[in-house]
């Protein structure tokens, strides 16, 4: 039973890591971060996941749990769990593919994504990954109404930050 809970946590971890990468390259600035950020996402959906209950999707939830690690910033002071080898045989599988972005554009707009608030850069990468204004709504627990209006405000900021990056 231990066993086939660790593998689905595993499976949905593969399968997701993207979002998991995409929250750590917006959040944190150096490498170093980066790894540690998406390690702390890693515990922390871990933590959760036996209380996930399919109420949303699990994208959904993936991203709650990530957006707010990555907002909440618990400055390293995770407590350290015993979880088996699950941390490391993830960890290594994945930080392989945990790179820095090499084009250009896409450089430029994650430092301008980098520079937005905290709650702009969540949506923008929500928005960025296809997300609905409803899913965003969801995710973000803001009204329906305000992700609009939020997504119109970081665009321009976004493109004011790219002007000045570009020149």
């Amino acid at each position: 039973m231990k066993s086939d809970f660790k593998e689905s946590f595993l499976l949905l971890l593969e399968s997701h890591k993207g979002i998991i990468y995409k929250i750590s390259h917006a959040y944190a600035s150096t490498y170093e971060d980066r790894k540690d950020l998406f390690q702390e996402i890693v515990l922390n959906l871990w933590k959760a996941y036996p209380s996930f209950k399919g109420n949303s999707k699990i994208s959904t939830w993936i991203y709650r749990v990530g957006l707010y690690t990555a907002i909440t910033n618990f400055r390293r002071q995770v407590k350290q769990i015993k979880y088996e080898s699950l941390q490391r045989e993830f960890y290594e599988k994945s930080i392989n593919d945990f790179r820095d972005y090499e084009d250009a554009d896409v450089k430029s707009l994650y430092l301008a994504i980098g520079k937005l608030s905290k709650v702009d850069k969540a949506i923008i990468i929500l928005l960025l990954e296809e997300n609905s204004y409803k899913e965003i709504s969801n995710i973000m627990g803001i009204k329906p109404a305000a992700v609009g209006m939020r997504i119109k405000r970081a665009k321009d900021k976004l493109a004011n930050l790219l002007t000045n990056i570009k020149t």
